[in-house]
């Protein structure tokens, strides 16, 4: 079990918004356990600026993580559209992280691909610092909400 600690779960939630919220289908908590933030957070530095990641956890446990992503097609939107989801996964008891990306129109792709792989490796390497669990990212692990009208 000891390999399977030092490595980490993600479930990339992929969400584009049109109007109302992903996390408007979660309602109804399982627990009510209070939330602690770590907001803009820097994962990696650009020439147009810092990326910034806000962390989401019920305590103190060591718990599995949920990377969450908003969709926008890669050319609008921001992390904070993910709070809704973040706050409501946290309380049923998930770390989850919410996180920006480089727009579509600050730099082409796939600089959103490397920025969402520069979110992930820096989540491995701070799983100590946010009680993080969980094995490593594969494709089965991977699931997405899209929210389009």
């Amino acid at each position: 079990m000891g390999k399977l600690h030092s490595l980490i779960r993600y479930v990339v939630v992929a969400c584009a918004f049109s109007s109302g919220s992903a996390a408007e289908g979660l309602a109804g908590s399982d627990r009510d356990l209070p939330v602690k933030k770590w907001l803009d957070v820097t994962f990696a530095e650009h020439a147009t600026g810092p990326l910034l990641l806000d962390v989401f956890r019920p305590d103190d446990e060591l718990r599995p993580a949920v990377l969450c992503l908003n969709g926008g097609f890669w050319a609008k939107g921001s992390k904070k559209f993910m709070h809704p989801l973040a706050e409501d996964l946290a309380d049923r008891g998930y770390v989850a992280i919410s996180s920006n990306y480089r727009l579509s129109g600050v730099a082409p792709a796939p600089a959103q691909l490397h920025d969402v792989q520069a979110a992930i490796r820096y989540l491995r390497e701070h799983a100590d610092e946010y009680a993080i669990y969980g094995v490593a990212l594969d494709a089965k692990e991977i699931a997405g909400i899209y929210e389009g009208r």
